[in-house]
């Protein structure tokens, strides 16, 4: 059986970059849509957010969520 550790913890920069070289090839294409770099886009949408979150797949990145108190 193989063991898979999920964890979700605050946001980090550190996380963002890490993210960026590892995005599906549609995400690529959704960020660059916006007239930005991928890096850029993640960093606003990370900077935007009131609260941010990295999820952890096996302790690498695996993804990044957050929200923004002003639209809730």
């Amino acid at each position: 059986m193989v063991k898979i550790n999920f964890e979700i913890k605050p946001a980090e920069i550190k996380d963002i970059i890490s993210l960026k070289d590892n995005l599906r090839q549609a995400d690529i294409n959704e960020l660059t849509a916006l007239g930005s770099t991928t890096l850029n886009s993640l960093l606003d949408g990370y900077l935007s957010s009131d609260e941010c979150y990295s999820t952890y797949i096996n302790n690498q990145v695996a993804g990044v969520f957050g929200f923004n108190k002003k639209y809730n």
